[in-house]
């Protein structure tokens, strides 16, 4: 049983040239720090508290970050694809120098992005994290779907593999070493 299914996966993985993120959930734990910035004036009011800033936080694991850098030495692209609108992303993807596509359909914005930057690949040669209801179509559709311990029941139930780590604690970091452990292997 098991040792198939890791041969199965094996000979999915070691193709892979593409590994696409969800944001939420797969790369952070499954909460948002919001909080606001207020003056001083309204600071000190109790009641219709005006604030002028809203802060958004999340939280990002460094050993992901290093397994992102370690596939794109690999030559294996990295992408994130969120439906999100938060700056946060932004941000972590411009710090681990790595495209974010933003858009309501993930598979859409997916599929455009590969015609766009790599049309030589396939969706076979992608392996895909997701967590959510929103990101079925995409696991449904890549050659390597994957997930978190974590995941929503009917994602895990279209998923190839499911992390031992929950989202944010270093999943990604998990599924990247596997998609190194295949390359290694075959070579």
């Amino acid at each position: 049983g098991g040792t198939l299914m890791n041969q199965r996966l094996g000979k999915k993985l070691e193709k892979i040239k593409v590994l696409a993120l969800d944001c939420d959930g797969v790369m952070t734990p499954l909460y948002i720090d919001t909080g606001i910035i207020m003056d001083l004036e309204n600071a000190m009011k109790y009641h219709d508290r005006k604030f002028q800033y809203v802060v958004e936080i999340a939280r990002f694991n460094h050993r992901d970050g290093q397994g992102i850098d370690l596939m794109k030495e690999a030559g294996i692209h990295v992408v994130v694809i969120t439906k999100q609108r938060s700056g946060y992303i932004d941000a972590r993807c411009f710090k681990l120098s790595i495209p974010c596509i933003k858009v309501q359909d993930k598979l859409k914005g997916l599929t455009d992005w590969l015609k766009e930057n790599h049309p030589e690949i396939t969706l076979e040669e992608i392996c895909y994290m997701g967590d959510d209801v929103s990101d079925i179509p995409v696991l449904r559709a890549v050659g390597a779907p994957a997930t978190v311990a974590d995941a929503l029941q009917e994602a895990q139930a279209v998923s190839l593999y499911i992390t031992k780590r929950k989202g944010g604690d270093c999943a990604v970091r998990e599924v990247c070493d596997l998609i190194l452990k295949a390359r290694r292997e075959r070579l």
